[in-house]
C-alpha cells in the first residue's frame, strides 16, 4: 500500500470522526434526537472517544465552574494532532 493511500485513509478516518462528534453536539441540543435510534448509535460512537477527556476535565478545578461541556472541542483538536503527526511519520516529514 502506497502512503498516498494510507494518508487518504487517515483523512477519510478523521473527517468521519469529526463529523460524528459535531452530530452528537447537534443531538445534545435536541433531546427527543439524542433518544431516538440515531442518536443513540452516534452517542456509542462518539462516547469512547469523549468521555475520558470528560473524565479528566471533571478533575479539574477550572472546569467545574463551567456549564458548558468542552470534551468535543479538546477531542476534535487531539484527533487533529494525531491525525497530522501520524500522517507526517508517514510521509517521513
Amino acid at each position: 500500500m502506497n502512503a498516498i493511500a494510507v494518508v487518504t485513509a487517515i483523512n477519510w478516518f478523521t473527517r468521519v470522526i469529526e463529523v460524528l462528534i459535531f452530530v452528537n453536539v447537534i443531538l445534545s441540543w435536541i433531546p427527543p434526537l439524542r433518544a431516538s435510534v440515531f442518536g443513540r448509535i452516534i452517542y456509542s460512537l462518539t462516547e469512547p472517544l469523549l468521555s475520558p477527556i470528560r473524565y479528566l476535565l471533571s478533575r479539574s478545578p477550572i472546569s467545574r465552574s463551567m456549564p458548558l461541556d468542552f470534551s468535543p472541542i479538546i477531542a476534535l483538536f487531539l484527533l487533529q494532532i494525531l491525525s497530522t503527526a501520524i500522517i507526517s511519520i508517514i510521509l517521513g516529514l
